[in-house]
């Protein structure tokens, strides 16, 4: 099945929606952070990301989990459909480039032994913003990125537990690890089968289609007209601007106290066992 994960419910996201559900094959239930208040998501199944539920699950939740925790939605899925044996997490401002979306599930036919599917999973950098909250000793740190991703049923459990586990050890709450560094690390440390979107005959992303920081103008971009891509971030008026905004406070660089506490938390962290 495929989570839509998103904050919000605008006409091009339930156009992407109706579009997922009509070429993919699969369920479509929305993901939707509904701390601030209750989102309409139309037809669709609806898994609300509160407080309460993910309390409920023993997770812990910081002020940002909505945004940094994206794999909470996975847990919450996994309790509300248990028979399925694999989830696609696809956020809003994703789009699956080509006349239709079912080329992209095909290029995955023969994935069933795989547990992660993600872009940019490889070794994490030493500089990356999230490596010293998986930092642990003598293991290596892993990322992806996190906009489209497929789990394995096995994969979610071990991760959800893994998350509880953290939950239960102080340095690991004082900079929570967000979703792209917790995933790729937990899985690739047990020896689950992770494997990266392009590693399946088809060349899905690259630099400039699936990155993070240059978004696309969703009114410049007819996704069916292009050949098959995945693109991120595609967004429309007030989301793109204020993605814009985002990015150039980005790119002032960070802040020393911030890098200080990063550098300590993750010197501390070198020293405790995974």
């Amino acid at each position: 099945m495929i989570l839509l994960r998103t904050m919000a419910f605008s006409p091009q996201t339930a156009a992407f929606a109706r579009r997922l559900a009509s070429e993919s094959g699969e369920k479509v239930c929305c993901v939707v952070d509904e701390r601030k208040g209750m989102v309409d998501v139309g037809e669709f199944d609806k898994i609300a990301i509160t407080r309460s539920a993910c309390q409920a699950l023993g997770l812990y939740c910081p002020a940002d989990a909505g945004w940094r925790c994206g794999d909470y939605g996975f847990y919450l899925a996994r309790q509300r459909y248990p028979d399925e044996r694999f989830m696609w997490l696809i956020e809003y401002d994703v789009r699956l480039s080509g006349p239709h979306i079912s080329a992209f599930f095909q290029c995955f036919h023969a994935a069933d032994a795989v547990d992660l599917i993600a872009g940019h999973y490889r070794r994490a950098e030493k500089w990356w913003y999230w490596t010293h909250t998986m930092a642990s000793r003598d293991q290596p740190v892993w990322r992806c990125l996190f906009p489209v991703v497929r789990l394995s049923d096995r994969a979610i459990d071990l991760l959800h537990a893994q998350r509880k586990a953290y939950a239960r050890r102080p340095m690991r709450l004082a900079n929570w690890p967000n979703d792209e560094s917790f995933v790729a690390t937990i899985l690739s440390r047990a020896g689950m089968q992770c494997a990266d979107l392009n590693d399946f005959g088809t060349a899905l992303y690259d630099d400039n289609t699936y990155t993070f920081n240059k978004p696309f103008d969703g009114q410049l971009i007819d996704e069916r007209a292009l050949p098959l891509k995945v693109f991120h971030p595609i967004l429309f008026g007030d989301d793109l601007m204020r993605k814009l905004k985002r990015m150039a406070w980005i790119n002032k660089g960070e802040s020393l106290p911030r890098k200080v506490k990063r550098r300590l938390i993750e010197a501390i962290n070198s020293r405790l066992p995974a």
